[in-house]
């Protein structure tokens, strides 16, 4: 099988190269795809244990490069991007049928590696698979590299599209990704990798200070969460701010960086008082503390802000309903319940922070 495309050894992205295009960008758009979608939207289970399986290999690789559903400019493409969830599965919920996975061999992700072995594995699973300037699919002229001319050339992540039968894109069988996990136990590649990591872009990075962007990745690291997801949920309880001191704007006495209520700073062992003395990189102690009991289940920005919000629903699907009319913890939530349905679902509640995240991944705040 012809390697051409894999021979070229790139660096690490240094900055974010989010196209979101799985297809030439001069393809006319697709048919559109609901905005209610991008609310709802769950990535294809297949997707996610690859990444899983990618991340156990590579536990320290960058992601700065890494995606899955599009950008608000990219959604106007509509299904003429598997980034976009514009198919549904059989209960009606939108899906993503797309990742970018960054290229990193520096910390055990080469894309060298991973893009060969994907197409020598001939998946069943994958539609097509994007990198470096090439493109190889099932289906024309099958598992072949064949040149790739999108306005992106895909040199600094894979991208990884799967077919749109959900008895495929949700299968969960382990793929061949080419990589494995390096050996334990060797200070001085941890070392390595934590220093190479401090220098990440990440969501809203460039509206922090560096102390407080370090202390984030190493806190996302322990956790095991996205760093960015973190830095959504910080940005829409403190209104952008990431202040220790902002007060709840409805006189809940909720304060800071999560808006931690006085109960919740006296179960960690605080006060709000105390909290809101503290500089932003020392609160951010606790709000490691309070989040690792979700150590491990913060797998995306919605179940990450449901840590915070409705801890019982970090585990649950999207659908899970958070508050029904006519309770009055509806009442108090009524402004989340997106189409007006009576229920405030936990896509709903997220919606905001999610919007976060997008907005914090532009190149102003991307960083």
């Amino acid at each position: 099988m012809a390697r051409t495309p894999l021979g070229l050894q790139i660096p690490p992205a240094p900055f974010p190269t989010h196209d979101f295009a799985a297809k030439p960008a001069n393809q006319p758009a697709g048919p559109a795809v609901p905005q209610s979608a991008r609310a709802s939207w769950r990535l294809a289970k297949s997707l996610v244990k690859l990444r899983q399986q990618i991340d156990a290999a590579a536990p320290h690789r960058s992601k700065a490069s890494d995606g899955s559903i599009g950008d608000a400019a990219h959604f106007a493409r509509g299904s003429a991007s598997d980034h976009n969830p514009w198919i549904t599965d059989s209960n009606g919920q939108p899906v993503v049928t797309a990742i970018d996975v960054t290229h990193d061999p520096a910390r055990g992700c080469d894309g060298n590696v991973l893009a060969q072995a994907l197409i020598d594995s001939q998946d069943s699973r994958i539609k097509y698979v994007i990198w470096n300037r090439h493109i190889a699919s099932q289906t024309q002229a099958p598992w072949t590299w064949r040149p790739y001319n999108g306005a992106n050339p895909h040199d600094k992540h894979v991208h990884i599209s799967v077919v749109t039968g959900q008895a495929s894109y949700d299968a969960t069988g382990n793929w061949q990704i080419g990589i494995n996990r390096p050996p334990a136990g060797v200070p001085a590649i941890r070392e390595l990798a934590g220093a190479a990591a401090a220098g990440d872009p990440i969501a809203w990075g460039k509206k922090v200070s560096a102390p407080f962007k370090a202390r984030v990745l190493e806190i996302a690291a322990r956790l095991q969460a996205d760093p960015s997801n973190l830095m959504a949920v910080m940005a829409f309880e403190s209104a952008r701010t990431f202040s220790p001191s902002i007060s709840n704007a409805a006189g809940s006495g909720a304060i800071g960086l999560i808006q931690f209520m006085p109960s919740t700073a006296t179960a960690l062992g605080t006060t709000t008082a105390a909290l809101r003395a503290m500089t932003a990189v020392a609160q951010l102690d606790f709000v490691e503390k309070y989040l690792l009991p979700f150590a491990g289940r913060m797998n995306d920005v919605a179940s990450t802000y449901m840590a915070v919000l409705f801890p019982r629903a970090v585990s649950k699907p999207l659908s899970f309903v958070l508050f029904a009319a006519p309770t009055r913890a509806y009442q108090l939530n009524k402004g989340l319940d997106g189409d007006n349905d009576g229920k405030v679902t936990k896509a709903e509640a997220a919606a905001k922070v999610v919007r976060q995240l997008e907005e914090g991944m532009r190149p102003e705040n991307f960083g």
